[in-house]
């Protein structure tokens, strides 16, 4: 077999790895309990995409990172997010594919969604205290998948 073939067959198996697909994505991760713990809930309703974070009520932490999807991003909304918090709470459009996020938390949620119509492929660089949150700390979808690693990408 032409060696070409066997690249590109081993660039899908392992991007295929990190990715789920968005019917599994589908509805808020059921075992994602604000103040229970410290991680990220990622989910799916059509083409609006919401991404939620927690921590323990006495442990703050930064959770920052970016989206970036392969068609426009449109309708940002965040949600509980203070503006006037230490580090200053943000989530923005980097481009027209992009959002970027940085917001601060100490018990409860907080977070953001958006729109993509047309996006096929989504891919998700959630960070803890600026490191890369371990892929047990993220559920994906009302059966509360998760990702094998992160970032991880969502298909359509």
């Amino acid at each position: 077999m032409n060696r070409w073939v066997i690249l590109l067959m081993m660039m899908f198996l392992s991007y295929q790895g990190f990715a789920l697909q968005a019917e599994e994505c589908q509805g808020k991760p059921k075992g994602f309990n604000p103040g229970d713990g410290v991680g990220y809930a990622v989910w799916v309703d059509g083409d609006e995409y919401h991404v939620r974070w927690t921590s323990k009520k006495k442990e703050g932490h930064r959770f920052s990172g970016t989206v970036t999807a392969d068609a426009e991003v449109e309708a940002i909304e965040r949600v509980r997010m203070e503006h006037k918090m230490e580090g200053g709470d943000f989530v923005r459009k980097a481009g027209p594919r992009k959002v970027e996020f940085s917001g601060f938390a100490a018990g409860g949620q907080d977070g953001f969604q958006f729109q993509s119509e047309k996006a096929q492929h989504v891919t998700f660089r959630l960070e803890l205290d600026g490191q890369p949150i371990s892929a047990q700390q993220v559920l994906c979808g009302k059966g509360d998948a998760r990702p094998d690693q992160v970032p991880f990408v969502i298909h359509k």
